[in-house]
């Protein structure tokens, strides 16, 4: 009895210690970049510095830094799930805002056109909506 007792301990401490574990689940990949909002028929835009991360390649969080000179100023920093982000299309689910008040145009959401080939090292992500074309491009 004693000797299965052992034998099974030494196959449960193999058994641990084969198990491999998975990194994907931990993996964050941060962009820096634009954001711009603009309505090509009406003059003016809204642009912000914005940092994208996106963890699991499920989940992303956005925060925003609008263009101010002399001030730096957090707004409609977002979090949420994202869909497809590497491919063609990427949809973006917000959850959360971090910042009450914002101008809504500031959080992305739905679908945005990708292109992570043909720019070089910028990755273009684009949207029209009825009249608003909105604009990000972000750098590894």
């Amino acid at each position: 009895m004693r000797t299965l007792s052992i034998l099974i301990l030494i196959f449960l401490t193999v058994l641990v210690g084969c198990v491999e574990k998975d990194d994907s689940s931990e993996k964050s990949e941060s962009f820096r970049g634009t954001y711009r909002v603009y309505n090509p028929a009406v003059v003016g835009e809204k642009i912000d510095s914005v940092t994208l991360t996106i963890e699991s390649e499920v989940r992303y969080r956005f925060a925003h830094t609008p263009f101010r000179p002399g001030v730096v100023v957090d707004i409609c920093n977002s979090s949420g799930m994202v869909e497809e982000f590497g491919t063609n299309f990427a949809t973006f689910f917000p959850e959360s805002v971090e910042v009450g008040g914002c101008d809504s145009i500031r959080i992305p959401r739905d679908v945005f056109t990708t292109d992570f080939q043909n720019h070089g090292d910028t990755i273009y992500m684009d949207r029209d909506d009825d009249s608003l074309v909105y604009e990000i491009r972000l750098l590894e």
